[in-house]
């Protein structure tokens, strides 16, 4: 599935399939998957639909790519970009405004791996 801003991205993207918790304004949290990840944001699903414009903080559990015994959570504040209804759950654009170094290697290992 195509997002409404797949032709304006600045960043290659890699898909993925790894879990992660969604932290709202109330802290509570919402588990979700990622479905697609670069060094500007990602895909997420999750069983509730968020507003475009809501931001959020995450933490994504991340594989190393050359030992994926390896495991790493990483943690981001991003923006809520877009939404689309689908059958496995509500689709998300999610852009990363807050990324520290390390995680922006782990997902650029990733996206390279391709």
């Amino acid at each position: 599935m195509s997002s409404p801003y797949s032709e304006i991205r600045g960043s290659q993207r890699r898909s993925v399939s790894w879990r992660s918790r969604i932290y709202t304004v109330g802290k509570q949290f919402l588990e979700a998957k990622v479905t697609d990840i670069s060094t500007g944001g990602c895909g997420f699903v999750c069983d509730s639909a968020l507003r475009n414009g809501t931001e959020l903080n995450m933490s994504i559990t991340v594989q190393e790519v050359r030992d994926r015994m390896q495991v790493h959570m990483i943690h981001v504040r991003g923006i809520v970009r877009w939404s689309i209804m689908g059958g496995a759950g509500v689709k998300h654009g999610f852009q990363f405004v807050e990324i520290d170094d390390f995680a922006t290697e782990l997902i650029l290992d990733w996206v390279r791996a391709q």
